[in-house]
């Protein structure tokens, strides 16, 4: 192990702390110790090849260079899958890297208007959590897919996730669609659901 690595792998929360660092040189816009860091993170071993990518990622976008950016963050998508093909675990600490990756792929995809391609790093989150799903249906709506978006509210709402502000999102989408029916049903669901939601909030408080 090189001294950087030593520093690095003393506790079992390592990870965390690396990328705690990370988020913190990047709110402060330090490129200098951010390089430094991803220099260090790049001499360690394999284990830590995702966060490396995901370092020099974060530095790529702050001296804007989005495309570069965009080309480290798949490079953990993809040591993530060999990853799980391999039945391999991520560093400790590191295990909501592949969704925070993936929201920056999106949010780049966005910026630079290439809507269909945030869509597949949206359906991956969504896949992951869907608490992600309204975010989905929305770029879906924006896309014109009304269908497929108020589809898969209807299965986010189906399914026991989401509450009265999804529904109430289908409602609108199915406005934009010019289905005022149905758009009706579902704003009287959404309204159900929230009273719903108070009346039991009143019932735990009062318990």
């Amino acid at each position: 192990e090189n001294v950087f690595e030593q520093r690095h792998t003393a506790s079992k929360d390592n990870a965390a702390s690396v990328l705690a660092t990370i988020a913190l040189l990047v709110a402060e816009s330090d490129r200098a110790d951010l390089s430094c860091l991803c220099d260090g993170l790049a001499s360690m071993n394999e284990r830590w090849s995702p966060l490396a990518h995901w370092a020099a990622g974060r530095l790529a976008e702050l001296t804007d260079q989005p495309q570069s950016a965009l080309e480290r963050y798949r490079e953990v998508v993809e040591l993530h899958a060999d990853m799980q093909e391999a039945g391999a675990t991520p560093l400790p600490g590191a295990e909501r890297l592949l969704e925070d990756v993936l929201l920056r792929i999106v949010h780049l995809q966005l910026a630079r208007g290439d809507g269909e391609q945030a869509l597949q790093g949206l359906s991956i989150l969504t896949g992951l959590s869907p608490a992600y799903a309204p975010r989905l249906a929305s770029l879906l709506g924006m896309l014109g897919q009304y269908d497929e978006a108020i589809s898969l509210l209807q299965r986010t709402v189906g399914a026991g996730h989401g509450d009265w502000r999804t529904a109430m999102q289908m409602g609108e989408l199915y406005t934009a669609a010019g289905a005022e029916d149905a758009a009706g049903i579902a704003r009287e669901l959404a309204q159900k659901m929230r009273s719903d939601e108070t009346t039991m909030a009143w019932q735990q408080m009062a318990a």
